[in-house]
């Protein structure tokens, strides 16, 4: 079956927050390596992300900070972000969804 493209990185994005969900000990994975673009997606379709702006974060410490060796810790609450990474799931997967719906 192949995907769209909504699919796809919806796809990436539950396979991300899995990852995100084993990661919430910062001695053991850093900071960096997280990063976020379903929030941008979301807003360019108009959808209301207003109580998700905190991971507004993720993406731009991803983008500025992810390759820097010597990046300082932003002291995330990873397990709290993780919360609302599937909120923000939720959200695109219903768009998907309710996307491939009209399409059929």
């Amino acid at each position: 079956m192949v995907l769209s493209e909504p699919e796809g990185l919806l796809r990436i994005a539950m396979v991300d927050l899995e990852t995100a969900a084993a990661s919430t000990d910062p001695a053991v994975f850093r900071e960096g390596a997280w990063g976020f673009l379903l929030l941008l997606l979301l807003g360019a379709e108009g959808v209301n992300t207003d109580d998700l702006k905190q991971l507004a974060q993720l993406t731009i410490y991803a983008v500025q900070f992810r390759y820097d060796a010597d990046a300082a810790p932003m002291g995330l609450n990873r397990e709290a972000l993780n919360l609302q990474v599937k909120e923000l799931i939720a959200r695109v997967e219903a768009l998907v969804v309710r996307g491939s719906e009209a399409v059929s």
